[in-house]
Formats: C-alpha cells, structure tokens, sequence
C-alpha cells in the first residue's frame, strides 16, 4: 500500500486537478488521501460551494479519502495553510505528498526550500522586508544571492512556493515524507482564459453561467458540485457582512486575529471608516510590502474572529469529509496519531482543546451557510457525517 496526500482547495474541481490525481496514481499510489480547505479559503474570502460538495467530487474524480483542512490553516499564509495541510496528512499515515509545480524539479524545490529554511537568510529577508520589500520579492532577491538564479526562479510562480512551503514544513516537523512533483499543465494559475479543455478556478468561479463551467468539469465532480443541495457562495452577501463587522471591532480586537502585525491591524482599523466596499478598503490598508492578498486574509480573520494563536496550534484531530471504498479501507487499516472523526457524536471523547478546535470549525461553517444561496440552516457541520461514495455503475 503506497499512501499519497494532496493538498487542495478544490475550488472548484476541475480537469486540471483530475489530471494532478491521474498523474499520481501512475506513479504507483494505491490510495490518495486529500487534505482540503472546507467554507473559507487561502484568498480570504469563501469556497465557491460548501465543502461537502467539493469533497464528494474528489472522491466521484481520483481521491479516496478527503480531510478537512482547519480554518486557521486554511484562510493563512502560504507557510501557514502548508504547515496545517502536511501537519495532517503526517498523522493520518501518508507516505508521500504530491502536488503541482510549474518546475517540477524535486532538487531545485528542496534547495530552494533548505535554503529558505535557514535563520540566517530569513534575517536577511526581514532586514529587506522592514525596508519596504514585499517577502515573495524578498526572498527572490535572498536566494538568488545565496543559490542562484535558477533555484530563486521557482519563487515566481505560485504552486512552485507552494511546493517549497510543504517541503519546509515537513522538515520542520520531521515528516517521513517523499515528494512528487507533477508538473502543471494547461491553463496558468489564476490565468483569464482556458487552454483546451483546462482553465484556472478563478476564471471558473468568474464564469456566469454553470453551461460556461461545464466544459472544464469532469463529468461526476459536475454533477455533485450542481447537485440540488448544494449551497454557493454569496460574494456580495460576503462584502456587505464583511464591512458590517469589521466597522463594529476595536484596534484591540483586530490585533488579536492579524497574527504580528498590529501595524497592519491599524491601517485596516483606519480603512473601515472610510471604505464603502472590499476593493476600496483593500487599497487602504494595504502597502508597498503588505499585498492586497495578505489584507484580505488579516480582513477574513477578523471577520470570523480567528484568534492567530490557533494558526500555531497543531490540527488536534482528523476530520473526514468524504470516502470511497479504496478510503474506507484506508481508515480500516490507519493508525492515525491524531483522533479521527467521522460523524458529530464522535467529538464527545475529544481532548478540551479539540472540543474547542471544532467548535470554531462549526462556527464558521454556520457562517459559510448564512452567506451561501440558497440560504443554509445553522448547525449544518454537526448534521453532516462523512459521505460514503460507492463505484457509479
């Protein structure tokens, strides 16, 4: 048994991702167990349509187990939502971490990662940052003095830091982990327009239309995010909230949830009382090396009053959204380090700490659900156990 883990939002699925799990079980995984963010995500704003649906189309698509990734993980920086995602896909048993990579050069990823890893070049990206330098652009310039051109080079694009924040966190930890990198295909990260039959998800959630999208789903993942029950994010509904909030909390309040930064929790404490939408208080608060992306995550956070000590908690237990056959099996034969629920009932033996931690994974999902159309009820986490997906006939 050859167990691989991937980390995704799944935003929602799509051709690209059913490739990235084609791709991995070729290369001998008997069993994918996914870790994926559920109501909010790394954006800072919230899932296309609630997680049960996304975590049944993963599974209907190349995934035989879906984990949830927790909110204060999943709505973080990039160090953050990788130290959460590989934090949890350690402890339920996986042995390899797959993911996608504009160079999928497992040697220049793993430099580039030892690299950023050291204390010493980290305080040289600080000193650069205090200057007014933007991190990703800081430890561009911080790696290509100490490796190279080449190996700063996989800085640039997106799932490439990404990969390097996994392969950083699962030094960090310890994880017994190898690493395949798959490389990206299609459509570019975030990019406007597809490529054949690929396309980004921002362009995806951008589309009008679910005839626009179906072109780019797998068939089976179509069908379980456009089922009857399935509930879609409201971004309009989101801002006007959002603003509503963030107009009701003090400087203190904001400090709490922006994890070190009380400067920027300043600026987006001054932006409420001017800003009359979300672009307009993005640009307010948001500087030459604080990103409009950061902004609206420290935003998201104070909005669901995410205290940032969570975000250095490790996950305290296993949550299962969704499994097939292959997954069952998988959860048979596990022998997680963390406790594994499936179901409500199952909290009840959790530790006061983990009672805690899914209290606020509830929490936040009776959020998501007042914030979807069609409107859902409170309480919807609590009611929901893990789907079981049998084989389609």
């Amino acid at each position: 048994m050859k167990i691989a883990g991937v980390v995704c939002e799944y935003n929602p699925f799509h051709n690209g991702h059913a490739y990235h799990l084609q791709q991995t079980r070729k290369e001998g995984a008997t069993h994918i167990v996914a870790v994926m963010s559920a109501c909010f995500v790394q954006r800072g704003t919230g899932a296309f349509c609630d997680p049960f649906a996304r975590a049944r189309a993963a599974v209907r698509c190349g995934a035989d187990l879906v984990l949830e990734l927790g909110v204060p993980y999943a709505c973080a920086s990039a160090g953050v939502f990788a130290f959460g995602a590989v934090e949890t896909l350690t402890a339920f048993g996986v042995d390899l971490l797959s993911f996608g990579a504009e160079t999928p050069n497992p040697a220049l990823l793993r430099q580039a990662a030892d690299a950023l890893s050291d204390d010493a070049l980290q305080s040289e990206i600080g000193k650069l940052c205090a200057q007014g330098i933007g991190y990703p652009a800081a430890a561009q310039t911080v790696l290509e003095n100490a490796c190279g051109t080449e190996t700063a080079a996989v800085l640039k694009t997106p799932n490439n830091t990404l990969a390097v924040e996994y392969i950083k966190a699962a030094k960090k930890i310890g994880a017994p982990l190898s690493f395949l990198p798959v490389q990206r295909v299609g459509a570019a990260h975030d990019a406007a327009l597809p490529v054949g039959r690929t396309v980004s998800a921002k362009a995806l959630r951008e589309m009008k239309n679910k005839n626009e999208i179906l072109p780019f789903l797998p068939p089976a993942a179509a069908r379980e995010i456009f089922a009857p029950q399935t509930l879609f994010f409201d971004e309009a509904a989101f801002e006007t909230a959002l603003l509503c909030t963030l107009r009701q909390q003090s400087v203190s309040d904001m400090e709490r949830c922006i994890a070190d930064d009380s400067a920027l929790a300043a600026r987006l404490f001054a932006a409420t009382k001017t800003a009359t939408d979300l672009p307009s208080l993005l640009k307010a608060a948001q500087t030459k090396s604080v990103t409009a992306a950061k902004v609206r995550r420290a935003a998201l956070h104070c909005f669901l009053n995410l205290d940032a000590s969570w975000q250095r908690t490790r996950p305290p237990f296993l949550h299962v959204l969704a499994a097939n056959e292959r997954g069952l099996e998988l959860l048979h034969s596990a022998s997680p380090t963390l406790p594994l629920i499936t179901k409500h009932r199952e909290t009840a033996a959790l530790s006061e700490t983990a009672k805690a931690f899914y209290a606020l994974q509830c929490r936040v999902t009776d959020v998501y659900t007042a914030l979807c159309r069609p409107r859902g009820q409170a309480g919807l986490l609590q009611r929901h156990s893990m789907d079981v997906l049998r084989e389609e006939r």
